[in-house]
């Protein structure tokens, strides 16, 4: 998709600038930082270090602070009381399409939107990154473009503003899917330590158990030993 965009865009300059210059007229003119939290626990750090990217970046931006999750909501606001947000409820398991279209739209006036969000690596590292769904980067594939002469059906401003459209939603939907991919890793990760640590202390506790009834045993040889020589 984003190829074909690229190559539409390169094929039509002209028009291409002119459409942008268009669209750009109905923005707000602002940057958007949406910070990608969970709704629960049991994700290891990920999220705190999540967070910490974010704020360095917020404050540096001066941008409008987007809140994804109810554990993201209740740090911002325990670190900065008094700063306007807003809060978008984010459900750790199942995404409806519906609460991401409505994220979308909310977004859609901003200038830039920056996602910071947790990056699956393998099983047991997850990156914590920012990534740009604003549409103006759009990669390599421009030094690749070869300009092409095309038939538009209804028109190419309708194709330029479905083509906008359709990546900023999908780069958005990809960035959360790979944020709770991360988000998983991170928990299963942090569960099976907490299983180690749990196995850790049941051991701990048996041998405590034995060393308490072996010290009974000795007190209760002692004081009959006690008594016999008495």
């Amino acid at each position: 998709l984003n190829r074909t965009f690229t190559q539409l865009n390169y094929s039509y300059k002209k028009e291409a600038e002119k459409h942008k210059k268009e669209v750009i007229s109905t923005k707000n003119n602002k940057t958007a930082s949406v910070f990608v939290s969970a709704n629960s626990g049991l994700y290891g750090d990920l999220v705190h270090r999540i967070f910490q990217l974010f704020i360095i970046d917020w404050q540096h931006e001066r941008s409008d602070a987007v809140i994804l999750g109810l554990w993201g909501k209740g740090l911002f606001e325990q670190t900065f009381p008094d700063r306007a947000h807003t809060f978008f409820d984010m459900p750790d398991a199942r995404i409806e399409m519906s609460q991401i279209n409505k994220i979308v739209d909310f977004l859609k006036p901003y200038n830039r939107v920056l996602i910071y969000h947790g990056l699956f690596r393998n099983i047991i590292k997850q990156d914590v990154v920012w990534s740009n769904i604003s549409g103006d980067q759009l990669g390599p594939e421009v030094l690749l473009a070869e300009s092409t002469r095309i038939i538009f059906e209804p028109s190419l401003n309708t194709l330029l503003d479905f083509f906008d459209k359709e990546i900023y939603s999908s780069l958005f939907t990809q960035t959360i899917f790979e944020s709770q991919l991360a988000k998983f890793s991170s928990r299963m990760t942090a569960l099976e330590i907490a299983s180690q640590n749990l196995e850790k202390e049941k051991k701990m506790a048996i041998l405590a158990v034995g060393v308490e009834k072996h010290r009974k045993i000795n007190k209760k040889q002692q004081s009959a030993i006690g008594r016999f020589f008495y």
